[in-house]
């Protein structure tokens, strides 16, 4: 399960986690994991707002997972490449630094 499918199933269910958008930031990601209900609810509301940003960055530009992947990456690596191999387009600096932007103070690493 990613973050939203793994609020809701382990609520009733002792499941592992598929890292996706909380991989920006594993420290505060290995905090969802170990919260309580309260806490992954709260977290919930952020994964969904983050997803929601990325649909609208990559709208009907780059909408490709490895697109999405090379933008969580890069707050773990800020030299990891944004670009794709054509024919795909990926997304850009200035989508990147929107995403980043976008983010809740606490999500956001020191490099992101």
């Amino acid at each position: 399960m990613t973050e939203l499918g793994y609020t809701i199933a382990r609520k009733t269910h002792d499941i592992g986690l598929l890292i996706s958008l909380a991989s920006i930031n594993p420290a505060r990601a290995k905090a969802f994991v170990a919260g309580d209900d309260a806490r992954r609810a709260e977290d919930a509301v952020v994964f969904a707002a983050m997803g929601e940003t990325l649909r609208q960055l990559s709208a009907n530009r780059f909408h490709m997972d490895g697109g999405y992947d090379k933008m969580l990456f890069r707050f773990s690596d800020p030299d990891f490449p944004l670009q794709v191999l054509a024919p795909y387009a990926g997304p850009s600096q200035e989508d990147y630094e929107r995403f980043a932007a976008s983010l809740p103070p606490y999500w956001r690493t020191a490099r992101g």
